[in-house]
């Protein structure tokens, strides 16, 4: 009866599975970015509430009843506002504007209501009651027609919500997407938490 020789095998060492990849390094850039989000949204609404601020303090101011000439430098849409104390009833102020050719320019009701607080003056408020285009380069006479109210004036200036909505906008929905990002890391870092083993 003939012997049979078992073959041996070798004994082999399986190679380790390769570890789970690393990505806090993943992680940390995308806190990163929105943290970063998160500061330039803070930054530019901030930036868009001084510049505001800064054109209002820029108006020209007339008592009322006055009449008052101003510079215009080039085509624009000009508002006209009255400024009084928050718990005063806001006169009845009609404006009469002259162009410098000398004719009578139209002046509309301002459509909206547009508020805001007199900057350094606290518990005043002003609002926007008319505007007019000044199409021509020029002296423009503006006659401000009402009762003189106490601590009430008439303000001259840029629409203030034109530029500046866009920007607080934009700035909220920076902020608002970068909460979102950081919403759903702080998810992932908790649903991977509970998986991991202790």
């Amino acid at each position: 009866m003939s012997a049979m020789t078992a073959t041996e095998r070798p004994n082999r060492t399986l190679p380790l599975p390769p570890p789970p990849p690393n990505d806090h390094r993943h992680r940390w850039t995308a806190g990163t970015l929105v943290l970063l989000g998160v500061g330039v949204a803070i930054w530019w609404g901030v930036a868009s509430y001084l510049g505001m601020l800064d054109r209002i303090s820029a108006f020209e101011r007339a008592p009322i009843p006055s009449s008052r000439v101003t510079v215009i430098s080039e085509p624009v849409t000009k508002v006209l506002y009255v400024e009084a104390a928050r718990r005063t009833p806001l006169p009845d102020v009609r404006f009469t504007v002259v162009d410098p050719s000398g004719r009578t320019v139209a002046v509309r009701t301002y459509e909206g209501d547009l508020r805001y607080d007199v900057p350094d003056e606290p518990g005043r408020m002003g609002r926007a009651v008319a505007t007019f285009e000044a199409n021509v380069k020029g002296v423009y006479s503006i006659d401000v027609i009402g009762p003189s109210t106490q601590g009430a004036i008439a303000a001259i200036g840029d629409d203030v919500a034109r530029p500046s909505v866009p920007q607080v906008l934009g700035s909220l929905f920076l902020l608002s997407i970068s909460a979102v990002g950081g919403a759903v890391l702080l998810g992932r870092r908790v649903s991977r938490g509970r998986r991991d083993p202790l």
